[in-house]
């Protein structure tokens, strides 16, 4: 008696993890700094629009739900930093360059994200 195991490969999720890397003044060092907020907030703003806009993009879009449920399940704990976006934030700034971190991006949508004035890299995380 013999058995075969098929094993097929499970189909990668197409949703992956960036990091977005964006050019601003070189004077802006504090993300806290009001004048790097003006900079950067707008961009940052555009990126969840783009998010919120494509959902259609996504194989599971209530994946995005749960990140956004897990996200304010935290909002009353002070001890964790509280972003303004769940999905999209941003968490280096140096001499005017600011990286954004962005949870399960579509490839439609980094494609659009690329376009964004000031956006030099998107890059899988």
């Amino acid at each position: 008696l013999f058995l075969f195991f098929l094993v097929y490969p499970k189909k990668p999720k197409k949703e992956r993890d960036y990091l977005i890397f964006i050019n601003g003044p070189e004077e802006l060092n504090e993300m806290d700094d009001p004048k790097a907020k003006e900079f950067f907030e707008p961009i940052e703003d555009e990126i969840y629009s783009l998010i919120q806009q494509n959902k259609d993009t996504y194989d599971d879009p209530s994946e995005l739900d749960k990140i956004e449920k897990e996200c304010e399940a935290n909002r009353n704990n002070k001890t964790i930093y509280q972003y303004r976006y769940c999905s999209v934030h941003a968490f280096y700034l140096i001499k005017g360059k600011l990286i954004i971190y962005a949870r399960l991006l579509t490839p439609e949508i980094v494609e659009k994200i690329k376009l964004i004035p000031n956006v030099t890299e998107v890059t899988i995380n």
